[in-house]
């Protein structure tokens, strides 16, 4: 007997910088690219120097008017990072190469650009050093700097580029390293054995009535690893400061590009296998050799588009009584945990009232003919198997010591916010302590501030321990509490 039901997901709270997240939506949001890159000369009156742009992609044109060196020291990913920087062109392009000719014209007070026959200024004050300046926002973009007044003397990039940005031919010419960096996101709990997501995938148009000419993509993997490991392990598929070179081996995937991706997509998992259904019902399968029961999480990479309503099919399996099982939107598997076996497993008929407390959120249909059709009982939980063992005397540490011998480490590798969420229910923080840790804008600086509220006072080591371990910090465990 079989059947199935539907459950709405969300998203999990690990995601890439360029992806915002609400609750029942992720959209691609290109915030941070590390890509600049900056002229090594200051632009002189009467020497204009071309900028050829070949690729995809979108790239901003601007001037700094301090030597770029001043910004060696610091980690350049998004405009917000020059506030100096003034910006003169906004460009697309796609599988093209195009030009942009910037000039200190002789009685021009000012920077000029010639674009496709038209003429762009931005006034400066006479006399002022300008350094041209390039952002690629996103994309596969290579830039190379000439002169025709100089031909023998080009032009160059000066050493300080952004870390998403490498050298291409010679100095003269750049090319991002990854076109969509950070634009990864993950559905909220792990999809199991015969289970089948769904999701809806929309352009973002912009307001463009002709969708068909638009550029998007959704890419889906499929790992074994647990989102917040993934974040520790290979840091760069979330943040532009930690790019490296090296590429993540996934057990699966598949790239949805433009109508392909536009409407509703299905990811099924069967025994040994993957089975991918994009918005125009193209099918694609593909072999995976893992358990059975080991819990494989959906990774969505966005570009240009955004992913809303993620649902998930749960398969119904037959029980050793005749009658077949759902897991609910309630279970444990919803709070991120998928410890919980099928119920009948090496369970005697008649004996479902005795499980134990980890199986209530599981629903029994049953299969006696004298029931009527699709009714559906819940399962009582034994109040017995509910009482909680005496706890032992709860001992208190004082965090000073590791945090100064693991402070570096635990900024990197800590999830503050989900550890925020424990040591809250647990009064090991307060709502304002909590506030405080939650108005930080980057996770490490939320690290920091968490880091120093538990140096602040002695915690329980119970407390923490639990906090840790449900938070999916349990590896952090041996820092916080080395005895």
């Amino acid at each position: 007997m079989a059947g199935k039901a539907v459950y709405s997901l969300g998203f999990h709270e690990i995601v890439g910088e360029n992806v915002q997240v609400t609750k029942d939506t992720a959209t691609w949001s290109p915030v941070t690219n590390g890509s600049f890159a900056f002229c090594k000369q200051s632009l002189g009156v009467g020497m204009p120097v071309t900028l050829e742009m070949a690729g995809s992609g979108q790239i901003i044109l601007g001037f700094i008017t301090e030597d770029p060196q001043k910004f060696a020291s610091r980690t350049l990913s998004k405009l917000q990072d020059i506030p100096e920087f003034i910006l003169i062109n906004d460009v697309n392009v796609h599988k093209r190469t195009c030009s942009i000719v910037a000039n200190l014209e002789p009685g021009e007070e000012g920077v000029v650009t010639k674009y496709k026959d038209k003429k762009y200024k931005k006034n400066i004050r006479s006399g002022t050093k300008i350094w041209l300046t390039v952002y690629i926002k996103f994309g596969d973009i290579k830039v190379t700097l000439s002169s025709e007044a100089s031909p023998n003397n080009c032009p160059l990039f000066s050493e300080v580029i952004g870390m998403n940005l490498q050298f291409e031919g010679g100095k003269n010419e750049i090319k991002t390293n990854y076109h969509n960096p950070a634009a990864i996101c993950f559905g909220k709990v792990p999809l199991k054995n015969h289970e089948r997501m769904s999701l809806i995938c929309e352009p973002l148009s912009n307001g463009s009535a002709d969708v068909e000419r638009l550029r998007f993509h959704l890419k889906i993997y499929i790992t074994d690893t647990h989102p917040r490991e993934l974040y520790r392990l290979e840091k760069h598929l979330f943040s532009v400061t930690a790019i490296k070179t090296s590429e993540m081996g996934w057990l699966s995937s598949v790239t949805m590009e433009k109508k392909d991706s536009y409407g509703k997509v299905y990811i099924e998992r069967t025994t040994d296998s993957i089975i991918f259904i994009n918005a125009t019902s193209k099918k694609s399968s593909k072999h995976i050799d893992t358990h059975p029961k080991t819990d494989l999480w959906v990774a969505f990479e966005l570009f240009r588009v955004s992913v809303r309503q993620v649902e998930v099919e749960a398969v119904f399996t037959d029980t050793v009584d005749g009658g077949y099982l759902q897991q609910s939107p309630s279970s444990s598997s919803l709070k991120g945990q998928s410890e919980s076996k099928y119920l009948g497993e090496g369970i005697p008929p008649g004996q479902h009232q005795n499980l134990t407390r980890s199986m209530s959120s599981y629903v029994v249909v049953s299969g006696n003919k004298t029931d009527t059709p699709g009714e559906v009982a819940a399962i009582e939980q034994d109040v017995s198997l509910q009482q909680k063992p005496s706890s032992p005397t709860e001992e208190k540490v004082q965090f000073q010591p590791s945090y100064k011998s693991h402070f570096a480490k635990l900024v990197k590798d800590l999830f503050a916010m989900p550890l925020c969420d424990c040591l809250l229910s647990l009064d090991v923080i307060t709502k304002s302590d909590y506030d405080t840790v939650r108005s930080k804008n980057t996770n490490d600086e939320q690290n920091r501030e968490l880091l120093f509220l538990l140096c602040k006072r002695p915690v329980s080591k119970l407390h923490i321990i639990k906090a840790l371990t449900e938070s999916g910090n349990d590896h952090l465990i041996p820092m916080f509490c080395p005895d």
